[in-house]
């Protein structure tokens, strides 16, 4: 949170302060610098002055020191300049009544502050409230600094990658982050409260060294030896940075250069970057822009002129624990061997990692009747990969249907994603169409409904009850008798009975329930009952509930 504590001490914040603005304080030059920042509080009287400052000073006389020729007034000034002390401040009515003309014409041409005091002030008093107010903010940098060294210790800590450091060094310093490769560009940013599209139109302003570019500070990412490995850069579009802000990024540089060589986390980056781009069109409800989904894409290495798009996602059958979701977590490795495929394929694509789920791919297609075909190829890849990384866990892949907008594919991959969740216990395929007529969609979106729970015991209880209590058989034999459409013959093939002993079931079925098992309605809503009973109960014993 930003406060008036956190402003950095400049020229213009000390004339705000008691003690000079006490003095009635006006600015006769360099108004243009008044921004310079304040390193600490100097007075004197002598013409050497110069030779004992180090830069970043406020210099505090009387101007008895000043020489009397204008040259040498000038010079004076040049002296001051040089050694790029903050500004100057001349009290008048104690040793001269009005500045040189020089001398305020030198400081305007050395872009140097020049303010005089038209009434008397202590200036110890001056000093006193200045180095009180600098070694505050100093106190404060450290503090921050501190503050963002303990955040940092417990990510890494906690098993956190470099995409939660960058959030959290944004939510830090309150600005966008972006990590840089060297000669490569943009790997991960994050935008903190802005968007995509406005930080990486920013960026560029800034690498293209444009006038409109804004305020940013960078530091080298260090990953040993001296070895620059990039850059990480705080841009100033949701507020202004501060000093201490690059300590904080200094600090945040170091744990990414940690995590970087530790971890190998680079492909991880690229594919989490590309995830997040594709769960925002994801978002349900989401506004997308479709110039703006279209330039991101692009940056991301889509053909922008490709129309057809092919959106598919693949998860594991089990749920990512909060340890698995960081960047050891296996689908980085299945990005890798999938992008490896699709460039074997010369096919433009986007394929990025969604946190605490999978891969999702968004596929250029030729022609619309390609999809069954680059939907297979991209299974065949992955399954092998997954076998070895994924525990012996199943793979489910989906593809949603060829869309022609972002906000198609947007949808689409979110339908995708209920797919593979809902067929968790599905039979195993090469994958799944969306477009294909399924209940489980439909189960998975009402499986914490009450109305469908209260429907399955009404219809079956009667039977689980008499099941349980005679040890027969009359929820199995239901379930054939569904299947086979009401056809004896077969349904008692199935459960090898003789047509007679089928028959007396099923009356007894009939009395249970107090309905005729003849009626299509009747049997569709048993048969729908059955499936809806089984997937509940399957959810169940996985935890999904």
């Amino acid at each position: 949170m930003r406060n008036g504590h956190d402003e950095e001490i400049t020229v213009a914040a000390a004339l705000r302060l008691g003690p000079l603005c006490d003095g009635v304080p006006e600015v006769l030059a360099g108004a243009g610098s008044l921004k310079n920042a304040i390193r600490w509080v100097h007075s004197g009287e002598w013409l050497e002055m110069a030779s004992v400052l180090r830069g970043g000073e406020l210099l505090l006389t009387t101007g008895m020191g000043f020489p009397d020729s204008p040259s040498a007034q000038r010079k004076f000034i040049a002296s001051l300049a040089e050694r790029s002390i903050a500004g100057l401040v001349i009290e008048l009515h104690t040793s001269i009544d009005q500045v040189p003309r020089a001398v305020v014409e030198e400081a305007e041409t050395r872009h140097l502050p020049l303010i005089v005091l038209h009434r008397e002030v202590p200036f110890v008093e001056v000093t006193e409230s200045l180095h009180r107010e600098i070694v505050g903010q100093q106190a404060l940098a450290l503090e921050h600094a501190e503050q963002a060294h303990r955040r940092f210790t417990e990510l890494i800590l906690d098993g956190a990658g470099v995409p939660e450091v960058l959030e959290e060094l944004a939510d830090l310093i309150g600005n966008p982050v972006l990590l840089q490769k060297a000669d490569e560009g943009v790997l991960y940013h994050h935008p903190h409260a802005t968007t995509d599209a406005a930080v990486l139109a920013a960026w560029d302003t800034v690498t293209h060294r444009l006038p409109e570019a804004p305020d940013h500070v960078s530091v080298s990412v260090e990953v040993g030896h001296g070895r620059t490995w990039g850059t990480l850069t705080a841009l100033a579009l949701s507020s202004p940075l501060r000093k201490h802000d690059r300590i904080v990024l200094e600090r945040g540089a170091s744990v990414i250069a940690v995590s970087m060589l530790k971890r190998n986390a680079e492909p991880s980056l690229a594919a989490r970057r590309r995830g997040r781009f594709i769960a925002s069109l994801m978002h349900p409800g989401a506004a997308i822009d479709e110039r703006e989904a279209t330039e991101m894409a692009a940056e991301l290495g889509f053909d922008r002129r490709a129309l057809l798009r092919l959106p598919m996602v693949a998860i594991g059958t089990w749920k990512w624990l909060e340890a698995e979701a960081s960047d050891e977590a296996p689908w980085p490795i299945l990005w890798r061997e999938v992008t490896r495929e699709l460039e074997s394929m010369r096919m433009s694509a986007i394929a990025g990692v969604l946190p605490g789920e999978g891969l999702a791919i968004v596929v250029a297609l030729r022609a619309e009747s390609d999809r069954a075909e680059v939907a297979g190829r991209i299974s065949r890849t992955l399954r092998p990969a997954s076998e070895s990384r994924l525990s012996g866990q199943e793979l489910i892949i989906c593809a949603g249907s060829v869309a022609r907008s972002w906000t198609e594919v947007g949808a689409e991959l979110h339908d995708a994603l209920e797919m593979s969740h809902a067929v968790v216990r599905a039979p195993r395929q090469e994958w799944l169409d969306t477009t294909a007529v399924r209940l489980e969609p439909l189960l998975w979106a009402l499986r914490n409904d009450e109305a469908l729970r209260s429907f399955v015991r009404r219809r079956l209880d009667p039977l689980a009850a008499h099941d349980r209590e005679h040890r027969t058989q009359f929820l199995a034999t239901v379930e054939a008798y569904c299947v086979h459409s009401g056809r004896i013959a077969e349904t008692a093939r199935e459960l090898h009975l003789q047509r007679q002993s089928l028959y007396k079931r099923i009356e007894r079925v009939q009395e249970l329930l107090g309905c005729d098992l003849a009626e299509p309605d009747t049997r569709l809503g048993l048969h729908f009952a059955l499936r809806a009973r089984s997937y509940l109960a399957a959810l169940e014993s996985t935890g999904e509930q």
